[in-house]
């Protein structure tokens, strides 16, 4: 049996007519968070990540996670299509559970998302 690998293209979440907010979130984290992120990233968009960087947290939503010493850092995303995954929030995580804030705004942009690409394909059909 043939195993088909497919290498994943990471998106940086933009609202209509705007410039990335999550690849701005990205740029706001100190250089070494920003590196080791990178790499994690990196490493999932060609499967060969390990599998304490990569959780499910709800629904479509997971998340890319990151540590340097004792601070945390996440990148949560959904995986519209087989070879895309849309960065929806990018922060420095200082406690136990992901804030509901940062998990509400992950959801609202993925919903954003979602509709955007939806008239997008209705209107190019």
């Amino acid at each position: 049996m043939e195993v088909i690998s497919h290498r994943r293209q990471w998106r940086w979440f933009t609202p209509l007519q705007e410039q990335p907010i999550t690849k701005k979130e990205f740029a706001a984290l100190p250089k070494d968070a920003q590196a080791h992120l990178y790499v994690v990233m990196k490493k999932y968009a060609t499967n060969t990540h390990q599998r304490r960087h990569v959780k499910h947290i709800d629904g479509p939503i997971h998340e890319i996670r990151a540590s340097l010493g004792n601070n945390q850092y996440r990148v949560l995303f959904f995986n519209p299509t087989p070879v895309h995954s849309i960065a929806l929030r990018v922060f420095y995580k200082d406690t136990s559970r992901i804030p509901k804030q940062d998990l509400d705004i992950a959801k609202d942009r993925m919903s954003e998302w979602i509709r955007h690409n939806e008239l997008h394909s209705k209107y190019n059909k």
